[in-house]
């Protein structure tokens, strides 16, 4: 089936990236009338991610958040804590679910659940079900194969059972196998929330991170964001080059409560677990062609050397939104300086993986958060960098330095 329909622009994946254009666009008061194509076989409806982020002034998300942190704590591998003062930045943290409910209300008031499409029973039943409830958002639960040129006016987005026609597509996918991605250095973690009556947390304070509990020569580190006063988050992050057997995080994170909350197994339960896996590269982003943009991790939205994510895709998207009001090609490179200092700490982890716990922990004791957020979210001046790299300087980095300049 084609689709007659030439929509304005099309989303390939419903994700944070995708979703947050998506509003960007529908907020902003000269696109309100352009139509908009999400696809994604998910429903978004899973409690699969905690998105955090940190803020000097209001954006529209502060209110999903479950925790706002005005303070935090850093332990080194020798166990020195490093208290921290956020001020004038909040840290705060939204779980997924709560987001994809707020997008689909925001977009779209009438989205379609998954015992909506459970309930369809034939290919025309499932698109009536997908059917656009506004003039503008259609949300269709499919898998898209490929992309093509339709011509100069518009590009073909193919399905199992149809073909969909945009102006413009914006493309979150991208193959982990490729080469660009495949640095063998990871990000993954385990994540669980526990509920205890012998806690009483302090919901203004986080443990940003804490390396005093590490797997051996590896970079490893345990957060902890307090939920409410007897609730917590706590997750086992690796900085490493493979993934971690389940049983080596559930070992990790069982320890860490106990040994640092007090906690037996019996005297809490666990609410429920996440986890995930963030290729930790810097890739060579394609630039943006008159009718595909790619955006999210494929996009290189995703912070290569930490992970953060939020912050830079809530910016991009903005400034996506910005350029289409203004009849410009949507396209977002991130700046030569922060790709070199990404890869020479990658490259540095990938390498002496042993050392990254000395490496942060210099970082956030010998530099103010504000600056660190700024540096994060590629804001900060020439002179906040070169207070940073100073407190990082060792032959190490320079070593490194050489090398990614001379690639």
């Amino acid at each position: 089936m084609i689709a007659e329909r030439v929509y304005d622009y099309a989303f390939v994946g419903a994700g944070l990236a995708g979703l947050l254009t998506a509003m960007a666009i529908r907020r902003h008061p000269d696109l309100q009338d352009k139509s908009i194509l999400l696809i994604d076989p998910d429903p978004k409806e899973a409690a699969d991610h905690t998105w955090s982020y940190w803020t000097d002034s209001p954006t529209p998300y502060d209110h999903l958040s479950f925790g706002n942190y005005t303070t935090a704590s850093v332990y080194g591998p020798t166990g020195k804590h490093h208290q921290l003062d956020l001020a004038p930045y909040i840290y705060h943290s939204i779980r997924s679910e709560d987001f994809y409910a707020f997008a689909k209300a925001e977009l779209s008031p009438h989205y379609p659940t998954s015992k909506d499409l459970d309930k369809a029973g034939t290919d025309e039943d499932v698109h009536a079900a997908a059917a656009p409830y506004d003039h503008t958002v259609t949300w269709i639960r499919e898998h898209v194969d490929s992309i093509r040129s339709g011509g100069q006016k518009f590009h073909l987005l193919l399905t199992a059972s149809a073909k969909y026609r945009a102006t413009h597509v914006f493309d979150s996918r991208f193959d982990t196998k490729e080469k660009k991605w495949n640095t063998g250095l990871l990000q993954h973690f385990k994540g669980i929330v526990i509920q205890s009556k012998k806690l009483n947390l302090d919901t203004s304070h986080m443990v940003m991170m804490d390396y005093r509990l590490t797997v051996p020569d590896l970079t490893t580190f345990t957060y902890v964001l307090p939920l409410a006063p007897d609730r917590m988050l706590v997750e086992f992050t690796h900085f490493d080059l493979q993934i971690a057997p389940d049983e080596q995080y559930d070992k990790y994170l069982n320890e860490y409560v106990s040994r640092y909350y007090n906690l037996d197994p019996e005297d809490y339960h666990v609410v429920e677990t996440e986890s995930g896996v963030i290729p930790m590269v810097v890739p060579k982003v394609e630039k943006s062609t008159p009718g595909v943009t790619k955006i999210g991790t494929a996009g290189g939205w995703v912070k290569a050397s930490s992970g953060y994510s939020f912050s830079m895709a809530l910016q991009h998207s903005e400034t996506i939104a910005s350029q289409l009001a203004k009849g410009q090609l949507p396209s977002i490179m991130q700046h030569s300086k922060y790709r070199f200092y990404d890869q020479v700490l990658i490259d540095i982890l990938r390498d002496h993986n042993n050392e990254g716990p000395a490496i942060f922990e210099r970082m956030y004791s010998k530099n103010k958060p504000g600056a660190l957020f700024k540096f994060l979210d590629e804001k900060s001046s020439f002179t906040d960098d070169l207070r940073i790299m100073s407190s990082l300087f060792s032959g190490r980095f320079i070593q490194y330095g050489i090398k990614t300049l001379l690639k």
